[in-house]
């Protein structure tokens, strides 16, 4: 999982509220919310960010292996679905075809 406890420390020392940053960068409120509940943020978004603290990515964000955003119990289902999806000769999105293009989605 990605995760952006990093920014709210880079923000800090470069005297940036939450206010600031939103000017800025031209991004909303519920991004901010979104930063704060580690949910995905478009590159576009982090691009923005970088820009306006003058810093890296990894400066901002961090993966942290210990906090998978599926429980682990999905997975095995997941492949179990998408066995039995193949199995069938369905096309699976997301999954190159016998051509080597992708399966539409």
């Amino acid at each position: 999982m990605i995760v952006f406890d990093k920014l709210w420390g880079v923000m800090r020392e470069k005297g940036y509220s939450t206010y600031r940053l939103r000017e800025k960068c031209g991004i909303d409120s519920k991004t901010i919310r979104r930063l704060k509940a580690n949910d995905n943020m478009e590159t576009k978004t982090l691009d923005r960010l970088c820009a306006a603290l003058n810093c890296r990515l990894e400066d901002i964000a961090e993966y942290n292996s210990d906090e998978s955003p599926l429980p682990p119990s999905l997975y095995p289902r997941r492949r179990t679905i998408l066995s039995a999806a193949a199995d069938k000769g369905k096309k699976i999105p997301g999954r190159r075809s016998s051509s080597g293009g992708f399966v539409g989605v």
